[in-house]
């Protein structure tokens, strides 16, 4: 059986003397950076990445196995890994983010186009996509899960918070009872939650009008729900 080497980055000297002339990184093996690393082009590798800190690559981010960062990890192209991506801060991609495995990450993940994993994708806070998000598990985020086009897939889905504006609640039919308390900026999400009793909460959520993405958000935050267990894609 063949050993994938492994090359070790101490520097941001190092790595560029490692750079071809479009400024990319490429080696056949594994990298092991022990800096904040940035670079003009992308970065691939045919193994594993590491960074003790942030990644930040003006193209894609690409790994045979596993993207971990000890920080943040950002592409202007796409990010994938052959197995999973996990980051301390955040994920952000100008393209796309995709995992075979789970993306796993203490802050959002955020791509212009799509987020997809085999298994599950976490967040501390959000997880946004101008297109579709997919897990082969659950999706799970502290504060909210927004697809620009309404297209989540995924077998659970948890939230904490509410996408939009304070102002986009306000003026939805079922909220106008508490508009004031809702533009209130010092009134905290938690606060706007203390407000509603939970009858209130069910005839808020049983309104005709709601997307089922904004339904699923209302339900959850408003405590009536912990999760929402549903299968296929929701974007139809």
């Amino acid at each position: 059986m063949m050993q994938t080497t492994t090359t070790i980055i101490n520097t941001q000297e190092e790595a560029d003397k490692l750079l071809d002339q479009d400024g990319s990184l490429t080696v056949k093996g594994s990298l092991d950076i022990r800096c904040p690393l940035r670079t003009k082009g992308s970065v691939e590798a045919g193994g594993s990445i590491e960074v003790g800190g942030s990644i930040v690559a003006g193209g894609g981010i690409t790994a045979g196995t596993s993207i971990v960062a000890g920080a943040s990890i950002e592409a202007g192209h796409y990010i994938v890994a052959g197995a999973f991506i996990e980051a301390g801060m955040h994920v952000e991609a100008g393209w796309y983010v995709k995992a075979s495995q789970h993306i796993e990450v203490g802050v959002h993940i955020s791509a212009l186009v799509f987020i997809e994993s085999g298994t599950y994708i976490k967040a501390g806070s959000y997880i946004k996509a101008g297109s579709y998000i997919k897990a082969g598990s659950y999706i799970e985020a502290g504060d909210y899960i927004l697809s620009i086009i309404f297209d989540i897939e995924c077998a659970a889905l948890t939230t904490g918070t509410l996408p939009f504006w304070r102002k986009f609640w306000a003026e939805m039919k079922p909220l106008k009872k508490w508009k004031n308390k809702i533009l209130d900026k010092s009134n905290c999400w938690t606060d706007l939650r203390a407000l509603v009793s939970t009858e209130d909460a069910k005839r808020i959520c049983a309104w005709d009008g709601w997307h089922p993405h904004l339904r699923w958000h209302l339900e959850m935050f408003l405590g009536l729900k912990k999760s929402i267990d549903f299968k296929g894609r929701t974007g139809e």
